[in-house]
């Protein structure tokens, strides 16, 4: 981590603190990085998925959920609740960036097959195969803090910032079976992220619909705002 660079933290807290304020339901993976200490990033989920630190972006006191664009990131060990398959499955990012082109959470080792990444360039795109599924409309560069999802439920997918669909439905049958880790922060073609990256969540489950999906986005990021 680059110790030059100045880190700025909110003053009051902004996430959900407690394993209840989040739908539990197939919550594969949960990171706060508000909340950690030391090199390891703690699996709230229960599942087990811990992130190591590579270079002390979580670590110390006070918390510096800060990733600098230069070498910081999070790498999760790959494991089964962490590969989708063809199946139902979401991820949401509380985010801030700084920086054009970084990348929020990939299973990405270059080659094409199963890879994918959801990252930021001056809007939100998610990256499947070297191709572009879906990419926002909104301004996300320097702009502040942003609740970011990507959904796919019945081979339809759909992108959403602050729990506003900003792209879909598309169609996408991907196999994501990867046995790539998972990185946060950075991807194999070394798109860094710089900014903040409070939280992450992972879920693998079946979904009724894109309804009952939402309804899981719209809890967390309505307990986030409640905390600002």
């Amino acid at each position: 981590m680059n110790t030059s660079d100045k880190i700025y933290l909110p003053r009051r807290r902004l996430f959900p603190g407690r394993i209840g304020d989040v739908p539990r339901d197939g919550l594969s993976m949960w990171h706060d990085y508000t909340q950690n200490r030391g090199s390891t990033a703690q699996d709230l989920s229960g599942t087990g998925n811990d992130g190591n630190d590579n270079s002390g972006t979580i670590a110390g006191t006070p918390k510096l959920p800060f990733f600098d664009g230069v070498d910081d990131k999070i790498t999760v060990a790959n494991h089964a609740s962490l590969q989708f398959g063809t199946g139902d499955f979401a991820i949401h990012v509380w985010q801030s960036s700084q920086l054009f082109e970084g990348t929020l959470v990939a299973k990405d080792d270059v080659v094409a097959a199963d890879e994918w990444a959801f990252a930021i360039g001056t809007a939100l795109i998610f990256v499947d195969e070297t191709v572009l599924v879906l990419s926002g409309s909104s301004t996300l560069l320097n702009k502040g803090l942003f609740f970011c999802s990507y959904i796919r439920v019945g081979g339809l997918v759909k992108l959403y910032v602050n729990a506003r669909i900003e792209d879909g439905p598309s169609a996408s049958t991907t196999e994501y079976d990867s046995g790539d880790d998972m990185i946060i922060g950075n991807d194999a073609s070394n798109h860094w992220f710089r900014g903040f990256i409070y939280q992450v969540y992972i879920y693998k489950k079946t979904y009724l619909s894109f309804q009952d999906a939402e309804q899981d986005m719209n809890i967390i990021y309505g307990r986030g705002l409640n905390q600002l």
